[in-house]
């Protein structure tokens, strides 16, 4: 869930030890992952690192210490492109909870990716995680209205009409046979927020609020994997070459059009070889590798 404000109590300034004792750009972060666009007052929400780093004005390497710092003192998880600050809920929503918010806090959770750090945010706020329901985000979602699906041992091993499966397997089959390809999970994922961010879908996914374009999204990338486009690095050059030629048309590309598109220059998209040299000790002897 978005909205445009969200409240950081004024005490953390003078009465939290924790928070008192971090560096400026510590006390930055901490205070953006609260107050970004992005951030659901259910604590748990979608934030690509790429996405921080912009926003926060902090390189990479910063905010992967400072998220390994704030997780050591249990303030805020992050895995794969999922963020658990994990007082916010509280801090959010002081009070009784009305059936409202709670559908929407259905609506947000159901949003995220299935993966470890949402088993354990779940476990933390009581759900059960084996065979009750467990909220998912449709097409169909609105602020009052949230489909839930009961995960049984029936529902898992069967097959949907898609040859998925439950909708668990659904989730996991995109990365699932990427990583047979020999793409890692977090590359994949990288790969998939690439297209999403080309085609212009990063607000209506990051809501949770279309389903069809994320899955659309994934498609396209396995294709491009099964076409040897395997890093980010190929991705940006497809969509820059795509771009160059299909700039008349003012429109931000599809993952569809652009996985057509990596099929007619297959060529271009191969990495090129890396140049090494060994490099040698006093003696003349080989060290280790190095490229150049």
């Amino acid at each position: 869930m978005t909205a445009e404000f969200r409240s950081v109590q004024t005490r953390i300034w003078r009465e939290d030890d924790w928070f008192q004792s971090l560096p400026t750009d510590a006390r930055l972060l901490f205070i953006y992952l609260f107050t970004n666009p992005s951030a659901s007052i259910a604590g748990i929400y979608r934030l690509p690192l790429r996405t921080i780093e912009f926003e926060s004005g902090l390189s990479q390497q910063r905010i992967r210490e400072l998220l390994a710092e704030f997780a050591a003192m249990n303030k805020v998880h992050y895995e794969s492109g999922v963020v658990w600050v994990v007082k916010m809920r509280e801090n959010q929503l002081p009070g009784k909870i009305s059936d409202q918010v709670r559908k929407r806090l259905s609506k947000d959770i159901a949003s995220i990716p299935d993966c470890a750090l949402k088993i354990q945010y779940l476990r933390h706020y009581g759900y059960c995680t084996d065979t009750v329901s467990i909220p998912f985000a449709t097409d169909t979602d609105t602020d009052t209205h949230t489909e839930t699906e009961t995960l049984t041992d029936t529902a898992a091993s069967g097959r949907g009409s898609n040859g998925y499966g439950s909708r668990q397997q659904r989730a996991a089959y995109h990365t699932t046979e990427a990583q047979k390809l020999g793409v890692e999970p977090e590359t994949f994922r990288v790969i998939v927020d690439r297209l999403i961010d080309a085609a212009g879908w990063r607000a209506l996914i990051d809501a949770g609020q279309n389903e069809r374009k994320l899955t659309a999204a994934k498609d396209a990338a396995l294709e491009l994997v099964r076409m040897a486009v395997v890093t980010p690095e190929q991705v940006d050059t497809l969509i820059e070459a795509y771009r160059a030629v299909n700039d008349w048309r003012k429109t931000p590309p599809a993952p569809q059009a652009l996985s057509e598109y990596a099929s007619q220059i297959a060529d271009k998209l191969k990495p090129k070889p890396k140049k090494t040299m060994w490099v040698l000790d006093a003696n003349g002897n080989r060290m280790h590798e190095a490229q150049l």
